[in-house]
């Protein structure tokens, strides 16, 4: 280290304005980072009340200066229209932990929480795809022995 390195330092934080969304934007959850600046997203789609999963990548001026992974929430922007479930969107911003909470204070976020929610119980450990209720996990399906069929 040379004589100017404490000079190039910089020790002052300095506060970002919070973004909200606009009309063609909306916020989402990151569920999984699938490689090559890409990631699974769940989406607070307002036009449907399901969630829904769609594919972001990362914009090129966020290469660098912020990192994203899974469980952080993002500002994402639609790639032209809404076309069914190839939905491909572009992520414009990754809020910090207190611009978490305060869209969570002004309330921004409470739709997002629970598609967010809905999704996990959907697709964590002991779901059974095409069961009625949540009831049925896979602890209680009895497999039968093979040898006496």
């Amino acid at each position: 280290m040379g004589k100017t390195y404490r000079a190039h330092k910089s020790t002052t934080a300095t506060k970002r304005e919070l973004i909200f969304r606009d009309n063609d934007q909306s916020y989402a959850s990151v569920d999984a980072a699938l490689g090559d600046r890409r990631f699974r997203l769940v989406v607070d789609d307002s036009d449907r009340t399901q969630y829904v999963i769609v594919i972001g990548k990362l914009r090129g001026s966020m290469r660098r200066g912020e990192r994203v992974t899974q469980g952080c929430i993002v500002l994402v922007s639609w790639r032209g229209e809404k076309c069914g479930t190839n939905d491909k969107v572009d992520i414009l911003t990754r809020y910090s932990l207190d611009d978490e909470r305060s869209l969570r204070r002004y309330g921004e976020l409470d739709a997002l929480d629970a598609k967010a929610r809905q999704f996990q119980l959907e697709t964590g450990p002991g779901y059974v795809a095409g069961a009625e209720s949540h009831d049925v996990l896979e602890e209680d399906i009895v497999f039968e022995d093979i040898d006496t069929i």
